[in-house]
């Protein structure tokens, strides 16, 4: 089973407009109202596939009884730990040739919504073969809280699947997570060195791999590279067509190839595949 958490539910909205203009009113279509994010989209692909998985997240306001339904509908064992404040909302604005996004700042936790994140984390890992923890932007939770779900994870021997933003990758690289996804930029940064090129990575990163001896996805431009401690893997894709690649679904598809026990070939390669989802 793999528990899925949720530290940052973002409520989602598309408008369709034919042309914006700043500083005047502008009539808009809704074209979508729902939530956003990885762990959003992890849950509608578990569910499609019919993967066995459980849900732990934060959420405050009417996003969280939004939320409940919405896992009610698809679940049964799924927590939700409330926050004060309302989750934030992403705005896509959506012209012919352009798309504007605007992102609020994420909500306010306090110290004892995150122990009681903790607490219940603790109740319900014992029976999940993998944790799955992917964020797609900052936010107010401490790296206390993060270390106590590195704790947490040690104490019952459980594999930590994760993907943040560069803060608090910071710290996850230190531990002994078992699979990692991070840009190279960022992993420049945290280790304060120019890594720009593949020789330059491989170098740093193979290392990463072999002394926690853990799984590390790491995107390079446009490609995936994945380390393991026994040896790297490129994947390099048809540049005839221009593909983004999703670091949090890259470590997804990866999540479920260890999850289903697929061999670790297998896993990679799904990991490659799920990297270019368009969410």
């Amino acid at each position: 089973m793999i528990l899925l958490l949720n530290t940052d539910l973002i409520k989602y909205k598309a408008l369709s407009i034919d042309k914006l203009y700043l500083a005047s009113k502008n009539d808009v279509e809704l074209v979508d109202d729902s939530f956003y994010g990885s762990s959003f989209i992890a849950s509608e692909i578990f569910h499609s596939l019919k993967e066995d998985y459980k849900v732990l997240a934060f959420a405050g306001g009417y996003a969280s009884m939004k939320y409940r339904n919405y896992l009610e509908s698809y679940l049964s064992d799924y927590y939700i730990v409330n926050i004060k404040d309302e989750a934030r909302t992403l705005i896509d604005i959506k012209e012919e040739t352009k798309t504007t996004r605007l992102l609020e700042n994420a909500p306010r936790i306090t110290r004892d919504d995150e122990l009681n994140f903790l607490d219940k984390y603790d109740d319900i890992i014992y029976d999940t073969r993998l944790i799955l923890l992917m964020e797609d932007y900052k936010n107010n939770l401490s790296l206390d809280f993060y270390q106590g779900l590195i704790d947490i994870s040690n104490r019952y021997l459980k594999k930590l699947f994760v993907s943040a933003s560069k803060e608090t990758m910071k710290h996850y690289i230190e531990s002994n997570a078992y699979a990692m996804s991070i840009d190279y930029k960022d992993l420049s940064d945290i280790l304060n060195l120019r890594l720009n090129s593949l020789d330059e990575i491989v170098n740093v990163v193979k290392f990463m791999a072999i002394d926690k001896e853990r799984i590390i996805l790491l995107k390079f431009n446009d490609n995936l590279i994945i380390f393991t401690k026994d040896c790297y893997y490129l994947f390099d894709y048809d540049k005839s067509v221009y593909k983004h690649i999703d670091k949090n679904m890259a470590l997804l598809g990866l999540a479920i190839g260890f999850e289903r026990k697929y061999d670790l070939e297998t896993s990679l390669r799904l990991a490659s595949a799920f990297s270019v989802f368009n969410k």
